[in-house]
């Protein structure tokens, strides 16, 4: 959950099909988000904001891509109208604008490529929020199918734990193949995963689902048939703090 590079953290996709709007739209793409409780007594939470820079009023239309599940109608979606130099904030995003409890994507459409979306993913808790920054990424901003992608910081210890994700950026389905390497870069487990049309998957705790012991030393990389953006998002199981 993330720093938008290219190779860094594996913020990948390229340009959807089917979508059911104008061929010129710009469009984003949140990899995850959140209206569920977690492991170690967390409560997950997603808030959206759209921000307008431009002089003329927008609509906005956001896309809900269910986790474990084939979105390629694109059924599901909300519209939204921000005002120029205006900004919208939807908190609790899945749960307001869906109804929605789960693990899920966003896709975001607009007709003004200026529009700027960002989302936070937070921890709830009573004394106030942990929470960590999840940026749109432009459809511009993609790694092909077949390329590898890294994600270089994970972690799991007595004090981190951390989740790995993808979603699916086209009405085709793929295999998404995770691989983990020690800090020699030698190969200490991996694994395959399909993924739906516009699909979303989250693995918690990716060392266990892919039989690697504990270590903070490790990346990871990902590899797609079809365009996808991974994340990966490590959390202090003491505060319940997460970096994307």
């Amino acid at each position: 959950m993330t720093v938008t590079t290219r190779i860094a953290l594996c913020l990948a996709l390229a340009a959807a099909v089917g979508l059911a709007a104008q061929a010129d739209a710009a469009r984003w793409v949140v990899p995850a988000a959140s209206h569920a409780a977690g492991q170690v007594g967390t409560n997950w939470r997603t808030d959206l904001r759209l921000s307008n820079p431009t002089e003329d009023s927008v609509t906005v239309r956001v896309y809900l891509l269910r986790q474990n599940q084939d979105n390629g109608s694109l059924a599901e979606f909300e519209d939204y109208t921000v005002n120029p130099g205006g900004q919208v904030v939807v908190a609790d995003v899945l749960d307001d604008a869906f109804g929605f409890s789960g693990n899920a994507a966003l896709l975001i459409e607009c007709d003004e490529d200026k529009l700027v979306a960002t989302t936070r993913t937070y921890n709830q808790v009573p004394q106030g929020t942990y929470g960590q920054f999840i940026p749109a990424v432009a459809l511009d901003d993609a790694l092909p199918a077949g390329t590898t992608g890294h994600i270089t910081y994970l972690a799991k210890s007595t004090d981190f734990r951390s989740n790995l994700g993808f979603a699916g950026t086209t009405a085709s389905e793929g295999t998404v193949t995770v691989t983990i390497h020690d800090e020699n870069g030698a190969v200490l487990g991996s694994r395959s995963w399909p993924i739906a049309p516009f699909g979303q998957r989250q693995v918690n705790d990716i060392f266990a689902a892919l039989g690697v012991a504990p270590s903070t030393t490790v990346r990871a990389t990902v590899m797609s048939t079809v365009p996808v953006v991974a994340y990966g998002s490590i959390v202090d199981n003491r505060t319940g703090d997460p970096v994307a």
